[in-house]
This record gives structure tokens, sequence and C-alpha cells, in this order.
């Protein structure tokens, strides 16, 4: 796979296959197309060339990125939620993204975070943002589990 951006190749030929149930780990320096490559498997850029699939869906395919954007959950390094809603309401709004229930207390006590349900995210630590960001990524029960981490 391949990307470019103007006369910038941002990845060059990518080419990794992932069986279920395995943790893999996509390493490099800065600007080596780390985030990239993630954001193509999310179906928000499209390659310049060469194929992807998730669990053999076809990211360019219409009628499967709607698929793809249901089996995954993915945490970046950058996350952002809403700063004025609660703990709970950000967890529900991305539920709805995922056209998933309402039914994630198991995840939040999970968590440590069904006690702070109903805290403004604006009013927590860090550590406890963090948390709220991966139950947004995990509300659902995701296939395909992505968290990003730039180790500098």
């Amino acid at each position: 796979m391949t990307k470019l951006y103007g006369n910038i190749r941002a990845i060059d030929g990518v080419s990794f296959e992932v069986e279920r149930g395995e943790v893999f780990s996509l390493l490099g320096p800065n600007g080596a197309g780390k985030t990239t490559t993630i954001e193509i498997l999310e179906c928000l850029r499209t390659p310049t060339s060469g194929e992807a699939y998730i669990m053999g869906l076809n990211i360019r395919s219409r009628s499967d990125v709607g698929k793809i954007k249901r089996i995954i959950g993915v945490l970046p390094q950058e996350f952002s939620a809403v700063d004025n809603l609660t703990v709970y309401e950000n967890v529900l709004l991305a539920a709805a993204a995922k056209g998933v229930g309402k039914s994630f207390r198991d995840l939040l006590e999970g968590l440590g975070l069904w006690e702070v349900r109903g805290r403004l995210f604006s009013k927590l630590s860090g550590g406890m943002k963090r948390k709220v960001g991966l139950a947004m990524a995990l509300v659902g029960d995701p296939e395909v589990r992505v968290a990003g981490r730039d180790t500098k």
C-alpha cells in the first residue's frame, strides 16, 4: 500500500497481516507513516495505491466502510472528548456513533469509571481522561482494537 501527499511518499509498499487474537505493533521513527497507515485502516484516508482489508472487508468498498467502523475500536495518541459532557455522556456518544445500545455499565465498572460517570470530562485527571478514551474505543466490544502511542 502506498500513500502520496503531492511528491511526498508518506508510506511506500507497506504490507502486513495480523491474525485473529494476535497482538501487533507498528513501530518506527516520527514521519515513518505509522499514523497514515492506521488512518487508512480506519477508513479516514484513502491509499494512493494498493489494497487493505480488515477482517475480509475492503477499505475501498463503500458498503464495507460502515462495517469496518463498527468492528474497530481506536484510541489514538491524541484523542478528544467533549469537555462539558459527563463521562457517561461521552461514552454514550461513542456508542451512538457505532450504532451500539446503551448497555455499557460493565465496561465503565471494569475501567473504574462507573463511580465518576456523572463527572464532567473537563474535571477529570489526565489518567481518568485516558480511561474515558479507552471506554469510548471499546464500547460495543469491537473485534479489532487499535491504540496509538508515539514513542518519539
